[in-house]
């Protein structure tokens, strides 16, 4: 225990320093000593305030001037002020906006960018390999959803595609206001891609598989178009500022596992479709040749009649024969509006019925010459019959022997007479030309048929009346 009591202080340790005035210094000699050092140490304080100065009015103007930025060919800019777009669309070229923080000048890329969508709806492959031929892919006995990409058609069917898509930014205040990319734009391609990706999966909902691997990108209602169309609803919905110029669909084919049997398919859809263009044309040139540029209103004419007659129509029915009498004949005439030309029927039709007119007035010409010459003979007759009948009796004789398969002989009269001879080598000779040329004749009719026909053959259908 200690010595000391609680009420003894304790012992205090002696100074090593002590101040004191001097005494009999004067104030006047302290105040001297002390102003050389405190004008010193002011002129100090101000130098260093106006060298603080200069620093912050060079600072300030380097601050200012790094706003100047240069916008290059290809890129427009938007100038920012605390977040808030103070101009859009500048020109390529120096511009200047404030600084960060307080405002930044954004470059914008404004020319075409084109992605590839390559291995969302495609079976797997390695990366690198999307570009493989259809037919060097796996094809395996099934898909693995989680490994291989497709697309559900209306049908219900599986689907594999390729697409690429070509897209601006074509409005750069809603495009640095909602979308602004970061480094690479890869956030950009991302949203570009998710969008077309959905748009693609409804416009193929919308088809069937078999519509969808014979249909073009210029077909009216293409899963092309309609893909196209969704997407930009998409991107301007979400005011990205962005507008597609082109997607296409650069492969499309059925599920890998099928590939044979869509083939086959398409096969014979090949043949058929070449069976029934076989068809048409054979149709047209068949029309051709009957009617020519009439036999479409002849066949709608001909349908009416057999309607009319069904009902047992009589009234119509001659209307309608009496408009099929015209336009057969070649008249004009004006059906539900429409004025057909003179002399719109061509080919066999026409033909007949000129063949028919000659036949006609030939009949007509034979019948008016046998009237007359049966009104001679009738005449000769009533005068002498005897006379007229040895007329008669000696031209008819003298025509039987005229005809080319009758040999006379002539033999004494009154002498018996036995004949073992062959035909006459000259009648043959004769009998054998007569046979050629008319062989000939057959040939040469044939063929100036066959020219009749060949002018109305054609491959784009039913031929006018001025195009024979």
């Amino acid at each position: 225990m200690s010595e000391n009591t609680p009420n003894t202080p304790p012992p205090q340790r002696q100074s090593s320093v002590t101040l004191r005035e001097r005494s009999g210094a004067p104030d006047a000699d302290f105040a001297s000593r002390m102003d050389p050092a405190n004008q010193s140490l002011a002129d100090a304080l101000r130098i260093t305030y106006r060298l603080v100065q200069l620093s912050m009015v060079a600072l300030l103007g380097l601050f200012l001037l790094s706003g100047f930025k240069t916008v290059s060919e290809g890129e427009r800019g938007v100038r920012l002020l605390f977040g808030r777009q103070q101009a859009a669309d500048l020109a390529p070229g120096a511009q200047w906006a404030w600084p960060s923080p307080i405002g930044e000048l954004v470059k914008v890329q404004t020319g075409a960018v084109t992605e590839q969508v390559n291995r969302a709806f495609f079976p797997y492959v390695q990366v690198g390999d999307e570009n493989r031929p259809i037919d060097r892919l796996n094809q395996t006995d099934r898909l693995n959803p989680a490994r291989d990409g497709s697309v559900v058609t209306a049908d219900l069917n599986l689907a594999h595609m390729q697409w690429s898509v070509t897209y601006q930014r074509s409005d750069l205040s809603r495009y640095v206001e909602n979308v602004r990319p970061g480094e690479g734009g890869s956030e950009e391609l991302r949203l570009v891609r998710l969008v077309v990706e959905r748009a693609i999966v409804r416009a193929t909902a919308q088809t069937s598989i078999d519509d969808l691997l014979k249909q073009t990108r210029t077909d009216l209602g293409s899963v092309e178009s309609v893909a196209m169309r969704l997407a930009q609803e998409m991107l301007d919905e979400f005011e990205t500022g962005l507008r597609i110029d082109q997607l296409t669909m650069s492969k499309k084919f059925p599920p890998v596992t099928l590939a044979d049997e869509f083939a086959k398919v398409a096969n014979q859809t090949q043949q058929a479709g070449q069976a029934r263009e076989v068809a048409d044309r054979q149709r047209a040139e068949v029309l051709n040749s009957v009617a020519g540029a009439a036999s479409g209103v002849l066949i709608e004419q001909i349908a009416l009649f057999e309607e009319a007659t069904e009902i047992n129509d009589t009234a119509s029915q001659a209307d309608i024969l009496a408009r099929i009498d015209a336009l057969v004949e070649g008249r004009e005439i004006e059906i539900d509006g429409t004025l057909y030309q003179a002399g719109l029927a061509t080919g066999e039709v026409a033909e007949m019925l000129d063949e028919a007119a000659s036949r006609r007035a030939a009949t007509v010409n034979r019948a008016q010459g046998d009237l007359a010459t049966f009104q001679a003979k009738l005449a000769q007759f009533q005068a002498n019959p005897r006379l007229m009948m040895s007329r008669d009796w000696a031209s008819a004789y003298d025509a039987f022997l005229a005809k080319p398969f009758v040999q006379t002989y002539h033999l004494p009269p009154g002498s018996p007479a036995e004949f073992l001879i062959n035909e006459d080598p000259d009648y043959i000779a004769e009998r054998e030309k007569d046979q050629k040329m008319r062989e000939a004749l057959d040939a040469a009719r044939k063929r100036i048929e066959d020219q009749r026909r060949e002018r109305f053959r054609t491959d784009e259908g039913i031929q006018t009346g001025e195009e024979l």
